[in-house]
């Protein structure tokens, strides 16, 4: 009976562990709480779903492919964002040490920051944080994210801003 409470403890304290692993868990907790942002979630049971899809197509698969190795997404979001550069800013500089800067838009209606989490060579987080139009967000991509494959993905995934990314090819 011990041993199972062990167990059970062991596997708790590593969900919980697993949760907290992207940016948004990490340094903007109190974005979450505040009724002011609006949250997003996307489980890996949502990105599996797209793995259950067949395609005759090769640029299709490859597509599928990369989003099979997606473990989740999260979001937050305000969109009366007054302040919104002081919050891009805050954002920024929350972001740790341990991201890296993969691409930044700088232009005249809004900015955008891409960042990526490496670990052993493998791109475990992809980040993009902007502001302009009134909107504020943070965006949290998890998984095994292929570079190489990016531009694709963010084509799949209709993601508005990722649009961005459609030239990024890993060199």
């Amino acid at each position: 009976m011990k041993r199972l409470i062990n167990t059970t403890a062991l596997l708790l304290f590593a969900l919980v562990a697993a949760a907290q692993n992207d940016v948004i868990a990490k340094h903007f907790t109190d974005y979450e709480k505040s009724e002011s942002f609006t949250k997003i979630s996307v489980s890996a049971k949502m990105f599996e779903l797209f793995t259950h899809v067949e395609s005759d197509d090769p640029d299709e698969k490859e597509i599928l492919e990369a989003i099979s190795k997606l473990t989740g997404m999260r979001m937050i979001a305000k969109t009366d964002s007054v302040g919104g550069a002081g919050l891009y800013q805050t954002a920024l500089k929350r972001t740790g040490k341990e991201y890296e800067v993969l691409m930044t838009v700088d232009d005249p209606t809004e900015d955008i920051t891409f960042l990526i989490k490496e670990k052993s060579g493998v791109v475990n987080e992809l980040v993009m944080i902007g502001y302009g139009g009134g909107e504020f967000f943070v965006l949290s991509l998890l998984g095994d994210i292929d570079l190489s494959q990016i531009s694709k993905l963010a084509r799949a995934l209709e993601i508005d801003k990722m649009n961005y990314l459609e030239n990024v090819e890993e060199k």
